[in-house]
């Protein structure tokens, strides 16, 4: 089963709000590894120019993809499920929250 397939049928939360990926990012992490992926939870930080903390939000990595079926809450435009290389997936976190930078790191 694809990665998009798994996630679609986990279904996600249509309008998805501040605090919503401390619940779905775990679960989609969960999932994917019952599947056999290599998931792991992962952390976003959006940082300013000046180096500061603007948000922080949790998604779900599988090697070099980042799997997010939260980040609609930051701007109408992100996708709903969304599966992306983690070039791609920082490059259009930075340009539609309008951080400087964004990092993103597996949890330990």
């Amino acid at each position: 089963m694809s990665i998009e397939t798994a996630i679609h049928s986990l279904g996600t939360p249509s309008d998805p709000r501040d605090g919503d990926c401390l619940e779905w990012a775990p679960l989609i992490t969960r999932a994917l590894t019952n599947l056999g992926y290599a998931a792991e939870d992962c952390l976003v930080v959006g940082r300013d120019a000046d180096d500061a903390i603007v948000f922080m939000h949790y998604a779900t990595a599988v090697g070099h993809q980042v799997v997010d079926c939260t980040a609609r809450q930051f701007h109408p435009a992100l996708p709903l499920r969304w599966v992306a290389p983690v070039p791609d997936y920082i490059h259009d976190m930075v340009r539609y929250t309008g951080v400087a930078s964004v990092t993103v790191a597996v949890v330990e």
